[in-house]
């Protein structure tokens, strides 16, 4: 009989360890696989499909994931300042990436001023407006004749400021033919868009955005002095800082990166 219960929790024991043993392995197999950290870059609308092409070519460089958050500058930045999980921010203008690092969000050595663009005053091709000035300022006020013009949102949106800024330079910003036409828009991308579906005559827009959209027709492009800089900043974000968001802001700075950004008609700033 003793030898007979021995028997049976031996038979027992085996039983249950053959089961562990299953369970251990399907757990094993069935395991989630783990995939790299994603660095999320928030950047201004403006560098959409530009710096995807650009992330392509450092995430194979440098095996890291990286994608794009495109939005108007200052909505990145509060939600940056919120704790938005971006690991790097490229600004359309100084004074977002300057209001950041105000607040600590940014690392101090990790900032750099990474390329440039310019300011074109833009109509719809498919409207047929004839209004050409032929290498001269166009007379703003004269030429929208109650048709509608279209800038990003001043108050936060950097090519809505730098539009302000010009239409102050050329005296056009406080005449009513003007502030009776404007509409603002979320981002310069939501400007073309209007533009080139011909849903408004008129907009400001950058030079790197009228080369994406053969609907619009380029009017005049703004001197460099009749708005302030053009320049997009990048700078890693303190809350997500890490070795990979440096590796991944110095390929932002380099060859590779930047023969992207003057294919798409923007200047690089960084040696």
């Amino acid at each position: 009989m003793k030898a007979s219960r021995g028997c049976a929790r031996l038979a027992e024991f085996r039983a249950l360890f053959s089961g562990l043993g299953t369970m251990l392995f399907l757990t094993f197999v069935s395991a989630p696989t783990v995939h790299a950290e994603t660095l999320k870059v928030f950047a201004a609308a403006s560098l959409t499909d530009t710096l995807d092409e650009v992330l392509a070519i450092c995430s194979s460089k440098t095996d890291l994931n990286a994608t794009g958050i495109y939005a108007g500058s200052g909505t990145l930045a509060r939600q940056i300042e919120q704790g938005a999980p971006a690991a790097i921010y490229i600004s359309a203008n100084p004074e977002w990436m300057d209001w950041l690092q105000k607040r600590g969000r940014i690392i101090e050595g990790q900032r750099v001023d990474l390329i440039g663009n310019s300011l074109v005053l833009v109509q719809s091709k498919s409207m047929e407006l004839n209004t050409k000035s032929e290498g001269t300022l166009p007379d703003l006020p004269a030429i929208l004749k109650g048709r509608r013009i279209a800038i990003a949102d001043p108050d936060s949106v950097p090519a809505g400021r730098y539009a302000k800024q010009a239409f102050e330079t050329h005296d056009w910003w406080n005449k009513p033919e003007v502030q009776n036409a404007l509409v603002p828009g979320v981002n310069v991308r939501e400007v073309l868009s209007w533009v080139a579906k011909s849903e408004i005559a008129f907009g400001i827009i950058y030079h790197t955005d009228l080369l994406r959209d053969s609907r619009a027709d380029l009017l005049w492009t703004f001197a460099a002095d009749a708005h302030d800089p053009i320049r997009y900043p990048a700078a890693v974000i303190a809350d997500n800082d890490s070795p990979n968001a440096r590796r991944l802001l110095t390929c932002l700075k380099s060859k590779e990166a930047s023969d992207v950004f003057i294919k798409f008609g923007f200047s690089v700033l960084v040696p």
